[in-house]
């Protein structure tokens, strides 16, 4: 067993997917042979009797190619199959689809062939005579000739006819993944990333649907897809005014008020609609003449639910629509829905004001209950700005996906049953509110991922810098769902992540491996700790990974919570890598299915204002999620006494920062060695701010306070009283606290506005308070102190601390 998980460790981190993708190079052109390629192939039609089978060539070169009495084949020896016509030109670069019948080919993927055997009448498809091959779905072979009958190209996959002539090795395997349909699976073969050519080694590992490697392999693509639209990420130049939601804190009345300034439009794609309270705020838009349509899912697990159909009918009443995307058995021929689910979520409200996140309009994310006394719901952030060009494409994108022409997408037009009545009230009081306002935030190099046909490209601006993290970089994560591996469920765990790895996990362990500093926080709420693919198993196997490995138990940490009481649904990565700030958030589930099959949007983008605040966030949840000790007696959600911060005086009563000083208090029952602790203003490592030890034989005693000063000169000065400890050296009777550089690289200097108290114990970040704008406590005024009250109490939040117009060092607040 030993072994196996070594060669697991050793895989993982030796062996990545880029080095997999050049095992075997590229073939360059050959002298004399036409550069002409089979680049797609739909030999499986999604139609009875399947007119709509295809054949994709690709031209490339500089000069015409004449393609008169070329054929398309399906047996790499023999006659017969498709004819080009005399004068049949292709001028290159081109792709150009052949087809059987036009018209079937035209309602499975959404645009008409350029050439078929039937043109059906259709404008601009040009006809081609002989007999269409009729691909099996089982296994077959596509085999292009030129006129004098020598061998172009060729594919041989599934079952197919085995001769070597123009193929080398095992055939072509198609991936698939269970409980997707095997219906409509295009074979599509890779590009060179660095040329753009099409791959040609006459193998198997030519094409990226082929089911043997992980990483560059395993792809899957449909009819409907649109990869020439929505492959490449959406870029936009320049700087952005953003605000950041927090979902529960105040996600429903930002979005509401979002929804209310609408004048003219909103539409969007939503993967589920059940807020009653938003459904009425969207109605009421379209009543005063707002054109309001959403896109929803119309099969999400579970079904479509009677509050998503009160929902839709609360805004067809009032002049606006849901669509419902889903297969059409009925439909003449029927049709299968594009993709698993419609899991994106924005809305486009007046062709420029843009929301986009990780929430769909839902009472759990977004409850509307008073919050001053705390709510419950789940964690999430959505983000909100304008950009006409960014509301040009998400229309496009939306205008795609609801074109009648896939016959995939219908109004809603079910109702609740009569006794059927919304919820009341949503909420609770199980999270105390954390960011009670929305955030404003400037952010550059905005760019949008779309899945499927984009989200798997390593080269985009999501994967690159994830894919590149190394020493001195840090990424942390949220994540709903993220699987030990992809591929089968019935796998062996012991080596399936290695097998059929999760490119998304495997990525941020490599990058641990590289030397970031990796950490991963999974949803408990919604987790079954004994499936075998849960986040329970994900969290044990990399606590495995790390019990072998030294640089990964010093880099990598991994946690489960649910931090709003009602589960973590957020999916977003924050990451600085070589001081630069980026944060990347969106619809995308760390699911196979999310990243080959679903409707998915992921936004990327570099702000100092976003990284921060959205740390501030992580870490929240990160230390609402640590794991508890619960001795002598079990008690739920007890967390047990520790060491804290008990006030501040951030701002001297004259303009000195020698005034400054910090009280610290322990409410525990055992005395505590503060030689093991640190204090400073410095939030994280290697921050340009100050970060101290405090000396070795320091201490204190259950029930004590300590206080550390800039000054013991000046704060004897003020208070009469010397201070435990002093930073500056004034006073020899006083401890000095030591410079810790390994943490922060500056000095000790609170900044009046906005700054923070962070202390450190031997195990990590153990209390700290933080003032300024929103999310933070308000700062004190000159001379006021921030104190903690009662003493004892720690929610990690603003409620535990007040100004203080009297502050009193020395003494346990309230005493």
């Amino acid at each position: 067993m030993h072994r196996v998980r070594r060669l697991i460790l050793s895989l993982l981190l030796g062996l990545t997917g880029a080095l997999i993708a050049f095992l075997v190079p590229p073939r360059a052109f050959q002298a004399g042979r036409p550069p002409v390629w089979i680049t797609a192939v739909h030999p499986d039609g999604v139609f009875s009797g399947e007119p709509d089978e295809a054949v994709q060539l690709t031209v490339l070169g500089t000069e015409p190619i004449d393609l008169s009495g070329w054929t398309l084949r399906d047996r790499i020896t023999g006659t017969g199959g498709v004819r080009f016509p005399a004068g049949f030109l292709i001028t290159p670069p081109a792709s150009l689809w052949i087809a059987h019948h036009a018209l079937s080919f035209t309602l499975a993927f959404g645009h008409p062939p350029d050439a078929a055997v039937f043109p059906d009448g259709l404008e601009g498809v040009r006809p081609v005579s002989g007999t269409w091959p009729g691909f099996a779905n089982a296994g077959d072979e596509v085999v292009l000739r030129d006129a004098a009958g020598d061998l172009v190209d060729a594919v041989l996959y599934g079952d197919g006819y085995t001769e070597t002539l123009g193929w080398h090795g095992r055939l072509l395997q198609i991936y698939g993944i269970r409980g997707a349909r095997t219906e409509g699976r295009l074979l599509v073969r890779r590009a060179d990333p660095a040329t753009g050519h099409p791959l040609d080694t006459d193998t198997a590992s030519d094409w990226a649907s082929d089911r043997e490697d992980p990483w560059v392999g395993r792809r899957l693509r449909f009819p409907g897809w649109a990869p020439e639209r929505f492959g490449a990420p959406f870029r936009l130049s320049g700087t952005f005014p953003m605000t950041l939601i927090i979902a529960p804190d105040h996600a429903f009345e930002a979005v509401s008020a979002w929804i209310d300034a609408a004048q003219h439009s909103i539409r969007g794609e939503l993967f589920t609609f059940e807020h009653p309270r938003l459904a009425e705020r969207l109605a009421a838009a379209a009543r005063r003449g707002v054109s309001v349509t959403l896109l929803l899912d119309g099969t999400p697990p579970g079904g479509l639910t009677d509050d998503a159909r009160y929902a839709c009918r609360l805004l067809r009443e009032a002049g606006g629509q849901c669509l419902i995307m889903r297969n059409m058995p009925a439909a003449s021929p029927p049709a299968l829905r594009r993709y698993a689910y419609a899991h994106a979520k924005f809305l486009v409200a007046d062709d420029r004001r843009v929301l986009i996140g990780t929430e769909n309009l839902s009472p759990r994310a977004m409850p509307d209950d008073p919050k001053d006394d705390g709510t419950q719901g789940q964690r999430g952030v959505l983000v909100a700005f304008e950009s006409a060009e960014m509301a040009g494409f998400l229309t496009d994108l939306f205008r795609f996906d609801t074109d009648p022409v896939f016959r995939d997408v219908v109004p809603l037009m079910e109702d609740p049953p009569l006794t059927y009545t919304p919820p009341l009230s949503l909420g609770g009081t199980a999270y105390p509110v954390r960011f009670r306002e929305p955030i404003p935030i400037t952010a550059t190099e905005v760019a949008l991922i779309v899945g499927p046909e984009g989200i798997l490209d390593f080269e985009n601006p999501m994967w690159h810098p994830l894919r590149s993290a190394g020493a001195g970089d840090v990424l942390q994560v949220q994540q709903l769902a993220l699987p030990p591996w992809w591929g089968p469920s019935a796998a062996d765990p012991g080596v399936a992540p290695v097998i059929s790895p999760n490119l998304v996990l495997a990525t941020l362990i490599e990058a641990a491996g590289r030397g970031a500093s990796v950490q991963i926080m999974l949803d408990r709420f919604y987790d079954d700790p004994n499936a075998p693919r849960g986040n329970s198993a994900t969290a044990a196997y990399l606590e495995a990974l790390r019990a072998m490995s030294p640089t990964l138990s010093a880099t990598l940490q991994v946690r489960l919570g649910n931090p709003g009481g009602n589960g973590l649904h957020n999916k977003m990565f924050l990451l600085r890598q070589g001081g630069a700030p980026y944060v990347i958030l969106g619809s995308t589930n760390g699911t196979e299915t999310s990243h080959k099959l679903n409707r998915e949007l992921m936004l990327i983008f570099r702000s100092e204002e976003g990284f921060h605040a959205l740390t501030e966030l992580f870490r929240f949840d990160w230390e609402l999620a640590r794991p508890k000790i619960y001795l002598p007696l079990v008690f739920r959600d007890h967390r047990p006494p520790h060491l804290l911060i008990s006030e501040v005086l951030v701002n001297a009563p004259r303009i000195d920062p020698n005034e400054e000083w910090v009280e610290i208090y322990n409410p525990g029952g055992e005395l505590l060695d503060l030689s093991l602790y640190r204090i400073g203003d410095a939030a994280t490592p290697g921050d340009y701010e100050g970060m101290y030890r405090f000396p070795p034989g320091a201490s204190i005693a259950p029930g004590q306070v300590r206080i550390i000063a800039v000054s013991a000169q000046a704060f004897r000065m003020r208070y009469g009283i010397p201070p435990d400890f002093e930073l500056a050296g004034t006073d020899p009777a006083v401890p000095d606290l030591l410079p810790d550089p390994t943490w922060g690289r500056g000095t000790w200097n609170l900044n009046n506005t906005q700054d923070e108290v962070v202390l450190i114990g031997p195990e990590g970040e153990v209390d700290r308070v933080e003032w300024g704008s929103a999310p933070r406590c308000s700062a004190p005024s000159r001379g006021q102190s921030l104190e903690r009250y009662p003493a004892g109490r720690d929610t990690d939040t603003c409620a535990d601390w007040r100004i203080q117009s009297f502050p009193s060092p020395g003494t346990v607040p309230g005493s």
